[in-house]
């Protein structure tokens, strides 16, 4: 039999923001363990990508891994690859941001273990072909894309072993095919089947096999340190003794040795795109599931026996089309960066701006463009990156004064307005009604840190689960036969010779668990959930269905264009910006004609604004209906019992719950864990409307609620003349403790 030579390249998905004990669990559970046993294996090769996030853990609170990772790259046991260092989406940055990131991680390697550093490890599901010029600065000469990007491109399934050249305007870098097949089996699968896979592929011969596996699977997600480490029978102790006792046939190897010792297969130029399952998520509802289920066809077809699927998904920048909250991140980084750059060449070397420069690594993690989207606590670290650097922009300009600029913030046709002071920053749309879209307290992060509810694919599982059950028990477990027992294996036994037809790998998901009660989220919101929406409610409008996001509207202002008049500098030192737009509102069966003239004031130096609306009826005919200003705030989406929102009247009232009040004028929703509040005072004594927002999401234990979150709709009776006007007055001011 031929020899089978397997790179094993182990990574975590670890993000700036992460729960510590999620990152505990990571270092402590997986990668101590991991690297403990491969002390113990000398003769057992992989390659570890350590996430920034899960290295300076390690750093700080874990030294015996530290040393350990020392001695196994200085004996190159184990190959040490470079990651961004604050898991940045690379070919969504400038390139001087994307070289910071992947020179900050490559220093603090080095700090672990004196050794080179050559291959570039940028996530195991997309590829860009901007990466070699990248590589190309930062020293490195290899990397890893996914086997169905190289097979889509047309390559033959069979010869997708070793590595390929590929170039980009004659930059030259090496590239590792990451096999889909055998990561299935890990490590859940039967050790004797997985032999036998190992075995079928030997056969073949003379080849070299990339393996890209997640170490969370192996000792950091809920029952997998028992069963890998710690239980009876614990599974990855046997896989590597079993590897060990057959090294007649099947060696390991790290990436460096392959790409110093083989020759190239070939020369290749995997398309841009990304493995189906993060793909769909970047796609519309019906396109997803559409990607889905070509991609399950594709698994069971035949020609699935090679295990190279070719459907593949679109380049993950897709997801920046169809999740605002994504793009507002991304948009929000680059401008920064610009900023950043520009005021690092005025002058020397500052420490206040080297620091924004380590907080920019922080602002765009890559996982932030697929599911991890919908987790306000992480999108709340990245912002809170972003409000850092902001700040020391403004204290090393020494501008004390309120700035503002007006410019196609978030590239999508339509100019934004955006200004700042000492205290805050904000970003206003008028070409989408006149919105908040974002209001970054300097020391806090952006309180309009909101999500959309929009229609997913996954969705209709939760459909499933509601005809299964008629009714959702809070206790409601589904209950799971359990799987046939695998076949028997000793350790001491080398693996067998393997039957003539073996069958595709191991289909391993388990059912999705569906969280209680969360059939409730299962509807899309019309209007994306920012801040100072305008709306005219229907009649039939109430707290329940505006809790829903399908509230009636009979007005055409949300969302709408709204014309700026006016922006205009005081004499004191604030700024005025005034919107206006004509619009209809619809009275049974005709419609009135109505102007609005939205007037934001905003403070020189400290977190307040004022805002008016003057509502004119430009009909003959009287006017009845209701105005309403809808506010959506979120911080980080913590659910922290001392949280409340806070009525003048009835007191303290708890976020979790929905609520009605009548004739409000001031409130604040009070967050006393990060000692801030946010005041609002309303005149004209609306009715409030509140509810917390929630959004379903895709979890690695099944569908949950996802927090998001709270909405406040100040609802005001709207009687006019024809031909009269009124105004509400609005102010909002931000309290930092």
């Amino acid at each position: 039999m031929r020899l089978l030579t397997l790179s094993l390249v182990l990574s975590d998905g670890l993000i700036p923001g992460e729960r510590p004990a999620a990152i505990e669990a990571v270092v402590r559970g997986a990668w101590l363990p991991l690297f403990e046993a491969l002390s113990q294996a000398p003769g057992i090769r992989a390659a570890a990508a350590l996430s920034g996030t899960a290295l300076a853990y390690a750093m700080a609170e874990v030294p015996a891994l530290v040393r350990l990772i020392g001695e196994l790259a200085q004996r190159g046991q184990v190959e040490l690859l470079t990651t961004a260092q604050g898991a940045g989406a690379l070919s969504l940055l400038p390139e001087r941001d994307a070289l910071a990131q992947v020179l900050a991680q490559q220093t603090q390697l080095r700090e672990v273990a004196a050794v080179p550093i050559r291959g570039l490890w940028a996530g195991s599901a997309t590829w860009n072909p901007a990466l070699p010029a990248l590589m190309a600065r930062a020293g490195l000469l290899y990397t890893f894309a996914d086997a169905g990007l190289f097979a889509a491109a047309g390559l033959p399934e069979a010869s997708l072993g070793g590595w390929y050249l590929t170039d980009r305007a004659g930059v030259t870098a090496g590239l590792f095919p990451l096999d889909r097949r055998l990561p299935a089996w890990f490590p859940e699968g039967n050790l004797a089947e997985l032999g036998a896979a190992l075995h079928q592929l030997a056969q073949v011969g003379g080849r070299q096999i990339t393996v890209p596996l997640r170490v969370e699977a192996l000792g950091a997600l809920p029952g997998s340190q028992a069963h890998c480490w710690t239980g009876d029978k614990p599974w990855m102790p046997r896989l590597l003794r079993m590897v060990a006792r057959n090294a007649g046939w099947l060696k390991t190897t790290v990436p460096f040795l392959a790409f110093d010792r083989l020759p190239p297969v070939g020369r290749a130029w995997p398309l841009n795109g990304s493995h189906p399952e993060l793909g769909a998520l970047a796609l519309p509802a019906a396109s997803s599931r559409a990607l889905m289920l070509a991609h399950e066809l594709d698994l069971a077809s035949p020609r699935a026996q090679s295990w190279q699927p070719p459907v593949i998904g679109p380049p993950v920048e897709m997801l920046l089309a169809r999740r605002d909250e994504a793009n507002r991140l991304h948009k929000a980084t680059l401008r920064l960066s610009a900023a950043l750059h520009a005021q690092r060449k005025e002058g020397p070397r500052s420490e206040l701006l080297e620091g924004a420069a380590q907080q920019l690594l922080r602002a765009l993690p890559e996982a932030l463009l697929g599911p991890l989207i919908a987790r306000s606590d992480l999108r709340a670290a990245a912002w809170r990156a972003l409000s850092e650097v902001e700040r020391a922009l403004v204290v090393h300009s020494g501008d004390r004064s309120l700035r503002h600029e007006v410019v196609d913030a978030d590239c999508d046709g339509q100019p934004e307005i955006i200004a700042s002071n000492p205290a805050m920053s904000l970003v206003l749309r008028p070409a989408t009604g006149g919105v908040l879209s974002e209001w970054s307290l300097f020391g806090v992060g952006n309180v309009v840190n909101t999500f959309t509810r929009i229609e997913e694919r996954w969705f209709d599982l939760l459909a499933d689960s509601a005809a299964d059950l008629p009714e959702i028990e809070e206790d409601w477990t589904e209950e799971v036969p359990p799987p046939p027992p695998p076949p028997s294996e000793e350790d001491s036994e080398p693996w067998s010779v393997p039957p003539e037809a073996l069958a595709s790998p191991p289909e391993l998901a388990s059912p999705i668990a569906v969280e209680p009660g969360l059939l409730r989220l299962l509807s899309a919101d019309r209007h994306k959930r920012v801040a100072l929406h305008d709306r005219f409610l229907g009649p039939e409008a109430t707290l329940q269905n505006a809790a829903m996001g399908q509230q009636p509207e009979v007005g055409d202002f949300v969302d709408q264009p709204y014309r700026v008049d006016r922006i205009d500098r005081l004499e004191e030192g604030d700024l005025r910006v005034v919107l206006a737009r004509e619009g209809a509102v619809a009275l049974g069966e005709r419609h009135g004609l109505v102007q609005m003239v939205k007037t934001f004031l905003l403070h020189r130096s400290e977190p307040l604004m004022q805002v008016s609306w003057e509502l004119s009826n430009r009909s003959a005919d009287p006017l009845r209906t209701r105005f309403a200003v809808e506010l959506n705030f979120n911080v980080d989406g913590s659910l922290a019992p001392e949280r409340s929102l806070f009525v003048a009247g009835p007191g303290m009232l708890p976020l979790h719950s929905p609520g009605e009040q009548a004739a409000v004028s001031d409130l604040a929703l009070l967050y006393p864990d990060l000692g801030l509040q946010l005041r609002l005072r309303a005149g004209g004594a609306p009715t409030l409307w509140h509810f917390p927002l929630a959004a379903p999401a895709l979890g690695p234990d099944g569908i949950y609620a996802a927090p998001q979150g709270h909405s406040l709709l100040l609802v005001w009776e709207l009687h006019l003349w024809g031909n009269e006007k009124k105004t509400m007055n609005l102010a909002l001011r931000a309290v930092k403790r």
